[in-house]
């Protein structure tokens, strides 16, 4: 046997690994209440919204008001257009 670092071990052909599980740490932002119920460290807001009802919330004057934290993307003849 010979030791090629402390958690990892070689055999003739065989490499044994500490039997410790890799683990990851991720940091979650507790400032954002969304987050932490998540369980996440960021996330983003979409709108998918029919073509006819964004033409009629853009002409009301209240589109950001009604789309204030997300990104909206349009439906128009069987395509998505972004970032509206």
């Amino acid at each position: 046997k010979v030791t090629v670092n402390k958690n990892t071990k070689l055999n003739d052909k065989f490499i044994h690994l500490n039997s410790t599980p890799a683990r990851q740490t991720y940091h979650i932002e507790t400032d954002d209440l969304d987050a932490v119920r998540q369980g996440v460290s960021d996330y983003q807001r979409h709108a998918l919204v029919p073509h006819e009802a964004y033409q009629a919330i853009y002409a009301s004057g209240k589109r950001d008001e009604i789309f204030a934290g997300y990104k909206t993307h349009v439906v128009s003849g069987g395509q998505v257009l972004r970032d509206f």
